[in-house]
């Protein structure tokens, strides 16, 4: 069963919850009713604030991270060996300092490298994948222009990143 089927269930049981509870009291069983009523209001309260807060953390992620932007969680891949060529380390001891905590933004400043020449690096694979991807056919030049624009955030966040941080929480992200 997928997530958005049983969100409906959920709302589909509450206000049936509800009906069922406004039935009962109009046909006499009132306290039976307002119990049952109540409990489905509650339920629908908690429901409207989860939503709201689903919403809003989608928003956060779309701001600046991958989030639910699936163009931009696929130009991640990869990007560990673009980072390491920029530091000029290899991409192993590149993913090892970052799984022991450190950032690779903290990884490139410890060996003298500027941060925004691995941001700049970044930026350049990302924009050669979507201008591929656009070639390919895997994506329109509309949603390659707008991700386009959303870039140097982007891989100023996933330079500046920690194991661990929002659209980070697997080791293996970057892989």
């Amino acid at each position: 069963m997928s997530l958005s089927s049983v969100r409906t269930f959920r709302w589909v049981m509450s206000g049936l919850g509800l009906a069922a509870g406004v039935l009962l009291v109009a046909t006499g069983h009132t306290v039976v009713g307002a119990v049952i009523g109540g409990l489905a209001l509650v339920r629908l309260a908690f429901l409207c604030s989860f939503e709201r807060r689903r919403r809003r953390t989608r928003g956060e992620f779309a701001r600046g991270g991958a989030g639910n932007d699936p163009v931009l969680r696929s130009l991640v891949r990869g990007q560990f060996e673009v980072a390491a060529g920029a530091i000029g380390a290899s991409p192993s001891e590149v993913r090892i300092d970052f799984a022991n905590g450190s950032s690779i933004a903290e990884i490139a400043a410890s060996r003298g490298v500027p941060v925004q020449r691995v941001v700049d690096a970044v930026v350049a694979d990302a924009a050669a994948k979507l201008d591929r991807a656009v070639a390919d056919g895997r994506t329109t030049s509309t949603t390659a222009a707008r991700v386009k624009t959303r870039l140097p955030r982007w891989a100023t966040r996933l330079v500046n990143g920690h194991r661990g941080d929002l659209g980070w929480r697997r080791a293996g992200a970057f892989g």
